[in-house]
């Protein structure tokens, strides 16, 4: 398993390395007028500054009573532009009718010659407030654009002196590599379900759970867990890794366990509703005697309900199982056991309901049955995620494990834990 961690970390580092360094002179290019065209026919000219604002002026704005534009513009984790423009829209007797809101997304090109983009309009009457996009109840324009600029680009400083000409080092392109923030939780979706981007996709999770107990017995309880999520269009990959350590303080006896897990997910969209999913997981785990324990699997997983709140997905696969046991270990109670070696059925289950933009509840069930044996494995995992602010939530999970794979008479066949834990996300 040391190639595995080392691969999480260098996946790790490679991510950190590529977020530390957006290129410092984007507000030098991307300064300047540019003629934007809209698709249905009226134009616009857009100045963009240095300081992040951004004038526009319409063609038809005199034609439907509205004044110039005034707004900001941001660059996008994914390297793109975020632009907001606002302005007043007027009665005929000049009086104040709406407040517009127009919101756009746009790429340039590697020049900062051109870009395209596409824009959401929506208009607030003067009792709504433009601040808070809810309160529109209107339907938005929406429309695509492309724009260029309307002289030649050049980094010649005037001068009346001769300009030694020095190499100029280029930034390194950042491009290929993005958190996607500007298209909300895409890790909880489908690649059709937003606009796509050229960049690979990545989302980080870190967990830390700390429990304690105190009475007859004292059992100190850690648990990190790190999930890193890339996407590229339609290939998805979930790699995950997890450790449990458990002290527990029996009458001046110390017992320590721990449980390590390394698991990788890839998900392949074959269809609108189907995807085809591989996976490989990898235990050791002092409790149950795991020395390894190497599964494979592999199958088709349906999305059948998709929707902005509530997404259901269910799959089938087949796979295989091996466990490798501690025998040394279990010799000395005086049970020896075979090590495990079968194929199995499973199906796994998951929904996700968003309750609101700081509050996520989350199911998952898989149940494995072996081939020709009564031998079974089953999970349910219950989660609440709050948001505490854009990075830190603090989460909530209830789990049951039911296991009937093990010989031996010391091992319950049921476990449940409940943790708390904060967690970080980038």
């Amino acid at each position: 398993m040391k190639t595995s961690y080392s691969f999480m970390m260098v996946l790790i580092l490679l991510i950190a390395a590529a977020t530390a360094g957006v290129a410092s002179d984007v507000s030098e290019k991307i300064t300047g007028t540019y003629l934007v065209t809209e698709s249905k026919g009226p134009k616009r000219l857009w100045t963009f500054t240095n300081d992040g604002n951004i004038l526009s002026t319409s063609s038809v704005q005199e034609q439907f009573s509205f004044s110039d534009q005034k707004g900001t513009w941001r660059l996008t984790d994914d390297g793109n532009i975020s632009v907001l423009l606002m302005a007043f829209g007027f009665n005929v007797d000049k009086s104040v009718s709406y407040i517009a809101r127009m919101e756009a997304d746009l790429t340039f090109d590697k020049d900062f010659k051109a870009f395209d983009g596409k824009f959401v309009l929506r208009k607030y009457q003067l009792t709504e407030d433009p601040m808070k996009p809810d309160t529109d109840t209107g339907d938005p324009i929406e429309d695509t654009f492309h724009g260029v600029a309307v002289s030649e680009k050049s980094n010649v400083i005037p001068s009346k002196s001769p300009i030694v000409s020095t190499p100029k080092t280029e930034p390194p392109d950042l491009n290929w590599i993005s958190s996607g923030e500007s298209l909300g939780p895409w890790w909880l979706r489908r690649s059709k379900d937003y606009t796509a981007t050229n960049a690979i996709l990545y989302h980080l999770d870190l967990k830390y759970n700390l429990n304690y107990e105190t009475g007859n017995e004292e059992v100190t309880k850690h648990q990190a867990n790190a999930t890193l999520i890339l996407r590229k269009n339609i290939f998805t990959n979930f790699l995950v890794y997890s450790l449990k350590k458990k002290e527990l303080d029996y009458r001046g006896s110390l017992i320590k366990t721990d449980k390590e897990n390394f698991q990788e997910t890839i998900f392949i969209e074959v269809l609108p509703f189907m995807d085809f999913m591989g996976d490989y997981q990898w235990e050791a785990n002092d409790k149950k005697y795991y020395l390894n324990r190497y599964i494979y699997s592999g199958g088709l997983y349906f999305t059948l309900l998709n929707t902005k709140k509530l997404v259901f997905k269910i799959g089938g696969f087949y796979g295989h199982d091996k466990i490798e046991y501690m025998n040394e270990l279990s010799e000395l109670i005086g049970e020896k056991q075979e090590d495990f070696d079968a194929d199995f059925f499973s199906i796994y289950q998951r929904s996700t309901f968003l309750v609101t933009e700081n509050i996520t509840l989350s199911e998952k069930y898989r149940y494995r049955t072996y081939t020709g044996s009564s031998e079974y494995n089953s999970i349910l995992n219950l989660n609440c995620n709050v948001k505490v602010n854009k990075y830190i939530s603090i989460d909530v999970s209830y789990e049951i494990e039911r296991d009937n794979t093990s010989k031996s008479n010391n091992l319950y066949k049921e476990d449940r834990e409940l943790s708390l834990g904060i967690k970080l996300s980038i």
